[in-house]
């Protein structure tokens, strides 16, 4: 992996909300913070206290690079974006910059410029857990250097930018030189003043032509045009070519396909219209779910050209998204780039067509109970653990959560509340959508420790608490809103009052306009910050301060903003931003396909070995995230979260196969409970059989963050009986979806508005669908039956009969007799009823069963049922019980530990001799959210007792105990099947125990923090709080055999208390505060 030069740029997204955090102290806004106002809600105006905003490397506040007479709203998040953004302060040009085909560098003498053909691959090496990461990268390299004689400038501004184009400026000692230069644009425009052109020229250039100002010239193998006004003359000096411009003030420069005089021509021929516009402009037909884009550039002829015969535009290279959805005519050459081959017309736009498969709020409630092994009281279940959790456990949050995890919660809780409804949990419905508008309003009204604060300098809005670099960085805005507009979404279905701009729906609008503002009069927000219109995607660091350029790791995140936005525009009637959120969820999902997941093997590099990227680069990508493996991470970063939004990725079974095949074979068969719930749902859309058999086997994993099993196991039976994805017919509105069963389609359509409308889909097909509602037409096969009989004497014998619907070529009878051991048997066919008697019962004895069955080639599950017989003679009262129960003991040299069942709870004993200041036990149950609690002292013994247990539940633990010196000991983790009559059963252990230092130290000028576990971490953070009170929490880097982290050593804000947390046999543990910490 490359070393990037700013560790608090790393967008971990790592779950540290089990972490116990219970001493952190919150920054609150002043009381006299100046809000704005917005319906009931608003934004303040005031920076609150310890906040900070958009920044340079050493976190001193930065203001955007803009030259004289600059009028617009400051753009961030694009791929020039380093250069209106003063980072790195040993770099006050630009980092390389990536508008493809060219490449491009601000330097103090003029702008570099490069056609990066040439890439390297990283090798594809471990990085620990078994897993192997890989880069490629087509970087930067200077072919040539456009300026000003004598020109050496301080730094460079932004004078202009239009949506895929920018023009910098230099100025110094009476010399400026201004050029134009964008994606899609073979063509560089200069305009100077104060001096010769200069353009020098890379390593041993060849010039094939020089005349009438018009140079052709081949530099590292790329061929290029240089064309000043007619009647001008190029002179070489050296590696200089230098001219007067015949007085003017203008020239161009163009990457030419080849070294041909005629080619030279017609780029000269086009050369003079200097590009001063670029703009993308869209329209959704609903009668044929057609998007059409349209991407012009505007031009101004600098000079008409001999007998009038320069041409008044330039040409436009099309990326491969684009190229394979336009029917515009094509020239016979193309250009290379880090994401495929780029196609080229002769005009001064283009236009691209792209089908619109539609979105929907939720899945339908389509499923049958029982075929299939669904069981719709087993969601139920679902639903009703969730609602019957406490409201902490149920949100895993807190008063200080920043926006990017308070987010997901958000949308966590938000898809449950369809599916409540749909179980008929009104209760769990109505709580869920109280606590989402509760929680919603807390951040929307602009006060408080969590609220949103308006920057004019960048004309953004930031939420606080940030985290990621969204405050610092403007990073990941689009992330972290799009969950707070998919839960607005939620509750403008049933209550669409809350949802209008005279209550919180303007607030809402604002977080929005922040994202994707697509009002160009609007200058209180750029256009569409968080898009690149010409990549087709957007882009995540707002600086974009790296050697390769901007990045963006989770494109699912995006889609998610996408479908958001359409959600919510067809929700409140605003068809604008409805179609916005059409524009950019079809442009996305026709680019991520391409650049991430390269679906028809046409963009990386041969020798890059993985089928996916983590991350798209400027100039490449990379198999990896920025918060490391194992592979399920690589994979599941552009798939969460799960919501209908992602059904697009349904058009690609074939790859989405091969993609988890790669990931299971790169490490990933070792972790496979890590985001579990997110590759089952994926399986889903290819063989969702197989994600059935998953979950049934693994329901004891443990949930993503921002998804509940309740919410996956709708998602994979609801898509098992719908069918795969059918993007071959359309629909008359946007929220709608098309599924094909064995054949059959199932159509699918959600109305938004407040009367009944009729969806009319492209093969026929209408729908009446009632206001706020969904409908559905189609049909799932009819589930199988299965019954039982017990003989009418006292033979002791129970018949068990399952009778499918269609033809299958087996069933197998699963049993057990009294929680004994478990038995298959082949059942015997008669007349298409299958049957099996099972013998020896006694009255009482209970049978646990089911029924394992053919369908369609594969072996499928049914519901687990119970049978308890009741004839034959009554067993006698049960005797005494089996006395006490086991106890089960690990002793150490330092501790020993006694672990007792009762009834229904686990007592646990530790004893030490040791001077011990902490005893800890780490706790989850069925791998449910982890339980943190100081364990209580009696003499030499803490104990602790884990309640409400019952039979089956599966317990794992571990103890930490730290002594008078503040060093820190785990015990190994250990895991229990809890049976309140037999006991205890040992499922299994770590194989060893875990001891640490830590310390923090100045060193320089910076503080380090550092913890040197025993054996490997995935992870470790620190925690740290500030003396106004708030909390810092970053990711440490391993350094050596220990974990580091610095942070500059601010006097005016001392560090008063510091902890860790870690990671520790699947558990997150923290240590104790380490007190007063002051430096």
């Amino acid at each position: 992996m490359k070393l990037r030069r700013y560790l608090k740029q790393i967008s971990t997204k790592w779950n540290l909300m089990n972490t116990t955090l219970s001493s952190m102290l919150l920054i609150c806004a002043s009381s006299d913070a100046a809000v704005i106002p917005i319906g009931s809600g608003g934004y303040t105006t005031d920076l609150p206290p310890g906040r900070m905003v958009p920044s340079d490397r050493n976190n001193n506040p930065a203001t955007p690079r803009t030259a004289p007479g600059f009028a617009k709203a400051p753009q961030t998040n694009q791929w020039w974006s380093s250069l209106i953004w003063k980072f790195n302060p040993e770099s006050p040009w630009s980092e390389s910059m990536f508008a493809h085909p060219l490449s491009f560098k601000a330097q103090t003498g003029g702008l570099e410029v490069g056609y990066p053909t040439s890439h390297f691959v990283t090798p594809f090496n471990p990085i620990g857990d078994g897993t192997k990461a890989q880069e490629y990268h087509y970087p930067h390299v200077r072919d040539l250097l456009l300026g000003i004689s004598g020109l050496s400038a301080p730094d460079t501004k932004v004078s202009d930018y239009s949506d895929w184009a920018v023009t910098a400026y230099w100025s110094a000692n009476g010399k400026t030189l201004q050029t134009t230069f964008g994606s899609g644009l073979p063509f560089v425009y200069v305009t100077q003043a104060g001096g010769d052109a200069i353009v020098n020229l890379s390593g041993n250039p060849t010039i094939w032509s020089n005349n009438n100002g018009v140079v052709g010239v081949t530099v590292n193998g790329h061929h290029y045009g240089i064309f000043a006004p007619a009647g001008s003359s190029w002179t070489r000096n050296g590696n200089n070519l230098q001219s007067n411009l015949s007085g003017k003030n203008y020239y161009s420069v163009a990457l030419l396909p080849d070294n041909q005089a005629s080619t030279l021509e017609f780029f000269r021929a086009r050369a003079y219209a200097f590009v001063t516009d670029t703009k993308v402009s869209w329209k959704y037909d609903p009668a044929t779910s057609l998007l059409t884009s349209t991407y012009a550039v505007q031009s101004t002829l600098k000079e008409p050209g001999p007998n009038n015969s320069n041409i008044n535009h330039p040409v436009l290279a099309l990326n491969r998204h684009q190229w394979l959805n336009s029917k515009d005519p094509v020239l016979g050459f193309s250009y290379s780039s880090a994401h495929g081959s780029m196609k080229v017309v002769d005009a001064s736009q283009f236009t691209t067509s792209l089908k619109f498969s539609g979105v929907l709020p939720a899945l339908p409630n389509f499923a049958k109970d029982g075929v299939d092994s669904y069981n719709s009281t087993q969601l139920y279940g679902y639903i009703d653990g969730i609602f019957k959790q406490s409201p902490d456990a149920r949100w895993n949050i807190n008063d200080g959560t920043d926006s990017y995890w308070m987010g997901k919660a958000l949308a966590k809780i938000a898809h449950l509340v369809p599916i409540a409804e749909q179980v008929k949990h009104t209760a769990a419905r109505d709580l869920f959508l109280a606590e989402i508008k509760t929680r919603l309003q807390n951040w929307l009204d602009g006060t408080g420790n969590q609220l949103f604060y308006y920057n004019n300098n960048w004309r953004t809005l930031i939420g606080y608490p940030a985290s990621y670099g969204s405050d610092n960085n403007l990073n990941d805005h689009h992330f972290h809103y799009g969950y707070f507009v998919m839960a607005a979404a939620c509750v403008a279905h049933y209550d669409p009052s809350w949802a209008q701009n005279s209550q919180w729906g303007g607030m809402i609008n604002l977080l929005i306009k922040d994202c994707t503002n697509a009002d160009r009069s609007d200058q209180t927000y750029p256009f569409l910050r968080m898009m690149d219109v010409y990549a087709g995607h957007g882009w995540a660091s707002g600086a974009a301060n790296f050697a390769s350029g901007n990045n963006l790791e989770s494109s699912s995140e995006e889609i998610d903003y996408d479908s958001a936005l359409i959600l919510w525009g067809s929700l409140t009637g605003n068809t604008a931003l409805r179609d916005l959120g059409i524009f950019l969820y079809a442009t996305a999902t026709s680019a991520i396909p391409q650049y991430w997941f390269d679906v028809d093997n046409q963009v990386f590099p041969s020798d890059f070995q993985p089928n996916t990227l983590g991350m798209v680069w400027s100039d490449g990508g990379a198999y990896a995230t920025w918060f490391g493996g194992p592979a399920q991470f690589f994979h599941g970063i552009n798939f969460l979260p799960i919501n209908p939004g992602m059904l697009y990725l349904g058009r690609y079974p074939d790859y989405l196969k091969a993609n988890q095949t790669f990931m299971l074979n790169n490490g990933g068969a070792a972790h496979t409970d890590v985001w579990r719930d997110i590759h089952m749902s994926v399986k889903a859309l290819y063989d969702p059989l197989a994600a059935i058999t998953e979950f049934n086997q693994n329901q004891g994993y443990g949930p993503e963050a921002g998804d509940s099993k309740a919410h996956t196991y709708h998602w994979i039976h609801n898509v098992n009986q719908l069918g795969r994805v059918d993007t071959s017919i359309t629909a008359d509105t946007p929220t709608y979806a098309v599924f094909n069963k064995n054949g059959v389609r199932n159509h699918v359509a959600y109305n938004p508005n407040a009367a009944p409308i009729v969806v009319t889909f492209s093969d026929g097909v209408k729908l009446t669908v009632a206001s706020h509602e969904m409908a559905t037409d189609g049909q799932t096969p009819q589930p199988p039956t299965h019954s039982f009989t017990d003989d009418a004497a006292d033979a002791g014998e129970v018949v068990f009969t399952f009778k499918p619907n269609w033809s299958t070529q087996y069933v197998k009878f699963n049993y057990k007799i009294n929680g004994g051991a478990l038995q298959t048997v082949a059942m015997t066919s008669q007349n298409s009823m299958w049957q099996y008697t099972v013998h020896g019962l006694k009255s009482g004895d209970t049978v646990d069963y089911y029924y394992t069955y053919e369908d369609n080639n594969k072996a499928v599950d049914s519901s687990p049922s119970q049978h308890v017989y009741r004839c034959g003679v009554t067993p006698p009262e049960p005797g005494p019980g089996p006395g006490p129960l086991p106890i089960f003991i690990d002793q150490t040299d330092d501790f020993k530990l006694t672990v007792q069942p009762t009834a229904n709870s686990l007592l646990t004993a530790f004893t030490s001799s040791l001077a011990l200041n902490i005893v800890d036990i780490h706790y989850k149950v069925n791998n449910g959210n982890q339980v943190n609690l100081r364990m209580q002292k009696s003499g030499t013994t803490w104990t602790n007792q884990i309640d409400n247990l019952k039979d089956n539940d599966v317990i794992t633990f571990n103890i930490t105990y730290i002594n008078d010196k503040n060093v820190g000991h785990d015990t190994r983790t250990y895991t229990y099947q809890f049976l309140s009559v037999k006991g205890l059963m040992p499922v299994s252990h770590s194989m060893e125990p875990f001891s640490f230092n830590h310390g923090m130290e100045l060193e320089d000028e910076f503080i380090k923090f550092w913890f040197a576990p025993s054996h490997a971490k995935r992870f470790v953070d620190v925690h740290y709080q500030l003396e106004d009170g708030s909390f810092e929490h970053d990711r440490m880097s391993p350094q050596g055999e220990q974990w580091e982290y610095r942070r500059p050593a601010l006097s005016t804000q001392p560090i008063v208390d510091y902890f860790f947390s870690y990671e520790n046999g699947g558990l997150i543990e923290d240590t104790a505060a380490a007190g007063s910490a002051s430096h």
